[in-house]
């Protein structure tokens, strides 16, 4: 039977050497608060995140919790075949890792200030149901750093994209 320690054990046999452990403070802010903090830090935010903070999934917590993150890359998953959303995110269960909330990635967005030039890091969370003039689409938070500057975007990610091996990932532990 899996436990809490044996699921950890797995994860750092999994992934010793292949992943980072990074923490981040989730606190009590309202999605109007993250947006001004956004704004304030002169953190471009594209029309698909501002959507996701809109759309209801943005819960605000009565205390601040201290989350580990697990930062990987997909393809130190061990993921056989196409390496889908889906698959990562089944796989990352069987490791012993949580999908994020959506409020952890746009904290972590806040809390990531130094990030290195073009460097892009998706957020591994329950995908975030938006409406386009094509039809429904599922976006996760993507923190990137790019000609625009410090970034948060909403990245498509519908159970069937397939994602790049050395794309990376947060995931909570």
């Amino acid at each position: 039977m899996e436990t809490p320690e044996s699921n950890k054990q797995n994860l750092n046999a999994q992934l010793e050497g292949k992943a980072t452990i990074e923490h981040v403070i989730v606190g009590m802010k309202t999605v109007t608060e993250l947006q001004d903090e956004l704004a304030s830090k002169k953190i471009n935010v594209d029309n698909h995140a501002i959507n996701m903070l809109a759309s209801g999934d943005m819960t605000s917590s009565e205390t601040s919790d201290h989350i580990t993150l697990v930062r990987v890359r997909v393809i130190d998953l061990g993921i056989i075949g196409e390496l889908t959303t889906k698959k990562i995110f089944d796989r990352v269960e069987k490791l012993g890792l949580k999908l994020c909330t959506p409020k952890t990635g746009v904290y972590y967005r806040l809390q990531y200030t130094k990030q290195p030039h073009e460097e892009e890091i998706y957020i591994g969370m329950k995908q975030i149901i938006g409406m386009t003039d094509d039809g429904p689409y599922e976006n996760i938070f993507g923190i990137t750093n790019c000609e625009k500057g410090l970034e948060l975007k909403g990245i498509s990610a519908e159970p069937s994209a397939v994602w790049h091996p050395n794309h990376e990932f947060i995931f909570e532990l």
